[in-house]
C-alpha cells in the first residue's frame, strides 16, 4: 500500500515536472516567434522603398567602406607589425656584447614579446610578412 502511494506520488511529480518543462518551452517558443515577427515586420518596412537604384547605392556604400579599410587601415597595421618584427629580429640577431647591454636587451625582448603574442593570435599577418 505504501509502495503504491509512493509510486503514485512519483508519477504526479513527474507529470508536474513535465508540465513545467512544456510551459517553459512554450514560453521560449512564443518569445522566439514574437522576435521573428518583429524582424519580419522591420524587413518588410525597409524593403518597401527598395528599388534597384537604392540597392545599388547601398552596395556602393559598402564597397567604399571596405575600400577605406583595405587602403588605409590595413596597410598601417601591417606596417606597424613589420616594424615591430624588424625590431625583434634585430634584438635576436645582435646578442649583447657586454653585461650592461644585457639589461637593455631584456627590456627590448619584453617589449617585443607583446607583439609576438599578438602575432600568435592573428596568424593571417604572418602570411603578409
Amino acid at each position: 500500500m505504501i509502495r503504491q502511494v509512493r509510486l503514485e506520488r512519483q508519477k504526479q511529480n513527474d507529470l508536474v515536472d513535465q508540465e513545467m518543462a512544456e510551459l517553459t518551452r512554450e514560453k521560449e517558443i512564443s518569445e522566439r516567434m514574437d522576435y521573428l515577427k518583429a524582424t519580419l515586420k522591420e524587413l518588410r518596412v525597409s524593403n518597401e522603398s527598395l528599388t534597384p537604384k537604392t540597392l545599388f547605392e547601398r552596395e556602393e556604400q559598402e564597397i567604399d567602406a571596405g575600400r577605406v579599410i583595405i587602403e588605409t587601415k590595413l596597410p598601417k597595421s601591417i606596417g606597424k607589425m613589420r616594424r615591430r618584427i624588424r625590431g625583434m629580429r634585430t634584438v635576436l640577431e645582435n646578442p649583447p656584447r657586454h653585461v650592461n647591454d644585457l639589461q637593455d636587451t631584456k627590456q627590448k625582448v619584453g617589449r617585443f614579446s607583446v607583439t609576438y603574442s599578438i602575432m600568435e593570435t592573428r596568424p593571417f599577418l604572418n602570411m603578409l610578412l
